[in-house]
């Protein structure tokens, strides 16, 4: 997430988990959803470079599409939860700038449209 505007949180990185964990609100989603994924079969999160063996493959297309289907579900109701972590967290990697723009729309009266 390198990027050069001003107040932006370049410390933080999508690709360094290590970033990710040192950000409170990132370190307790990364929680829930370790322990959403907990609930489920470990082949759901297992990830090849190569084609998979055929009975993974005829397991996940019986039964695994159901558990990751559900998982999916859980872990977006977990992200878009008001006030969830989560939230805090996108919160947190916001620009000053944005967050500005964001609280002044959020407080401000809606623009009547004239011209529908």
């Amino acid at each position: 997430m390198s990027n050069n505007r001003e107040g932006y949180k370049s410390e933080l990185s999508i690709n360094n988990l290590e970033s990710l964990l040192q950000n409170k609100n990132y370190k307790n989603f990364w929680n829930k959803k370790k322990e959403i994924q907990s609930k489920y079969d470990k082949r759901l999160f297992e990830y090849a470079t190569v084609r998979p063996k055929r009975s993974i493959k005829e397991w996940y297309l019986e039964e695994g599409i159901k558990q990751w289907k559900e998982y999916i579900k859980e872990i977006s109701e977990e992200m878009l939860k008001p006030n969830s972590d989560y939230q805090k967290f996108t919160w947190d990697i916001l620009s000053d700038k944005d967050k500005e723009v964001r609280e002044r729309r959020s407080t401000s009266k809606p623009e009547k449209l004239d011209h529908y």
